[in-house]
C-alpha cells in the first residue's frame, strides 16, 4: 500500500513540473483515475469481497502506463527546447 502511495506521489511530482496545458490536465486526470482505482481495489481486498473486482484491475496497468508515457513524452519535448 505504501508503494502505491509512493508511486502516485512520484507521478504527481512529475506532473507538477509540467507547464500548464492540456497534456498536464490529461495527466492529472489519469493520476486521479489511478488513485480512485487503487483505493477501490484496496477496499475490496481488505473486505474480502468477490474476485470480480480484482479481475477488473487488468485495466489498472494500462492507465498507469499511459500516465507515465504522457509524462515522459512531455519531458522529452521540453528537453528538446
Amino acid at each position: 500500500m505504501d508503494e502505491l502511495k509512493l508511486l502516485t506521489a512520484h507521478l504527481m511530482a512529475a506532473v507538477r513540473n509540467m507547464p500548464p496545458g492540456q497534456q498536464r490536465q490529461d495527466a492529472l486526470k489519469e493520476i486521479g483515475r489511478l488513485r480512485f482505482r487503487m483505493d477501490a481495489l484496496l477496499r475490496s481486498a481488505s473486505s474480502s469481497q468477490s474476485l470480480t473486482t480484482l479481475a477488473d484491475s487488468k485495466r489498472l496497468p494500462h492507465r498507469s502506463e499511459k500516465a507515465f508515457q504522457t509524462i515522459d513524452k512531455r519531458r522529452k519535448s521540453l528537453a528538446r527546447r
